[in-house]
């Protein structure tokens, strides 16, 4: 915005200028007292398409950023448009009465110049766009040249007026060439300090641009390395996400696995604690059944130690009777031998419920083919109870009923 300022008060300050020779051309043309008419006319037409051009400034005032170049063209043909008036003042000052036709030729050159303006002025409108600050740089600089170059121009012609009025001091109108010299050296200093102001003002524009373009090329840069650092930060932390997520995925297995395995031996604890019962009860029952045959086998060693102890004492028999008493005799060692054989037969079935524990050890560590092996090297001496608790376990691997095993029948 300070720029656009900038530039609206040199716009103002030229159009000042340009009115100002406007009005020195009007009454230079009023001392020649020639087409005064046609030339008010023109100046008029002129003021209008000044006004004109004013109001097109005003409008490309409101849109300052999409068309800062548009307003600098027209700077530089409105400062074009001064230097020519200022040269078509010299002109109508050396030229005088003889000079009309060129004045006519200045003021169409003029009308022709504000014909291009507006065509300027139109295009730039429609085709406004934005340009680089590098761009804009170039232009002012050469701007600043074009006035260090009219500045030069302009002091040289103030020279070569200050010498013409030198000369003209003997001729028999001098007063009013006097008078015309001295207006037309006032606008000249005028234009040149306006100028020289221009191009300071110019200058200061060109080195805040230049400062401006360095900043942004500055924060440019910084911008591009905080980028470049965002971009690796993100793929060390994409790279971190996948790591985990492996992790995770892991560990979710590894879960899975655990959990199956608390699965399977809490299942088999389970089976296993249903044998122990089943073993137990089936342990019980045997147990129970060996002391009713106990009791039985007693009682019957009972009847057996009587009637032998009657036979004993009837000595004066028939020797049918004393044929049987060997057999009874036979009998009774019998009798003995399978009651010592019963004592025997609990501490024996202890060992072999230990032997089946260490068994099923063994068959959990794969170590079952030399128990089995010796669990039928042990069935040949075995007892009743052996033999058919060896059977059950054989036959019945898996889980059984109690009812359906393990039961004695009584005779």
């Amino acid at each position: 915005m300070a720029e656009m300022e900038g530039l609206e008060k040199e716009v103002t300050e030229l159009r000042g200028l340009s009115q100002r020779q406007a009005e020195h051309i009007v009454a230079l043309e009023k001392a020649q007292d020639c087409n005064a008419v046609a030339k008010e006319k023109a100046l008029s037409e002129a003021q209008s398409k000044v006004t004109e051009l004013e109001s097109q400034i005003e409008s490309l005032r409101r849109n300052p950023l999409s068309n800062k170049e548009e307003l600098e063209k027209e700077v530089n043909e409105l400062r074009h448009l001064s230097d020519q008036q200022a040269k078509q003042i010299v002109a109508l000052e050396t030229t005088q009465n003889g000079n009309l036709v060129e004045k006519e030729k200045a003021l169409t050159e003029a009308h022709s110049k504000i014909a291009e303006l507006e065509a300027q002025i139109e295009g730039l409108r429609t085709n406004s766009t934005f340009n680089l600050e590098d761009q804009h740089v170039k232009v002012l600089e050469r701007e600043v040249t074009d006035l260090r170059g009219l500045s030069e121009r302009q002091a040289e012609h103030i020279a070569a007026l200050e010498k013409s009025l030198a000369t003209s001091k003997g001729c028999e109108k001098r007063d009013a060439t006097v008078d015309a010299t001295v207006r037309c050296r006032e606008v000249e200093t005028i234009a040149l300090c306006q100028t020289e102001r221009s191009l300071v003002k110019s200058e200061e524009l060109l080195t805040q641009l230049r400062t401006d373009l360095t900043q942004s090329k500055a924060s440019y840069a910084q911008l591009e390395e905080r980028f470049k650092q965002l971009t690796d930060r993100l793929v060390a932390s994409d790279e971190e996400k996948s790591r985990l997520e492996g992790v995770v995925a892991q560990l979710e297995m590894e879960s899975s696995t655990i959990d199956e395995y608390v699965t399977m031996f809490a299942h088999r604890r389970q089976l296993l604690l249903k044998r122990a019962k089943i073993r137990d009860a089936l342990l019980l029952r045997l147990i129970r059944d060996r002391n009713e045959l106990r009791q039985r086998l007693h009682s019957l060693s009972d009847v057996a130690n009587a009637v032998i102890a009657s036979s004993s004492s009837s000595s004066s028999k028939s020797e049918g009777e004393q044929s049987t008493n060997p057999s009874m005799t036979d009998f009774e060692k019998a009798l003995s031998d399978f009651l010592s054989h019963l004592a025997t037969s609990s501490t024996d079935y202890s060992l072999d419920l230990n032997a089946e524990d260490n068994e099923e050890d063994d068959v959990n560590n794969g170590t079952t083919g030399n128990v089995k092996a010796a669990g039928d090297e042990k069935i040949e001496g075995a007892s009743l109870d052996d033999q058919l608790r060896r059977y059950v376990s054989a036959v019945h691997d898996c889980l059984h009923c109690e009812c359906c095993s393990g039961s004695l029948m009584v005779v």
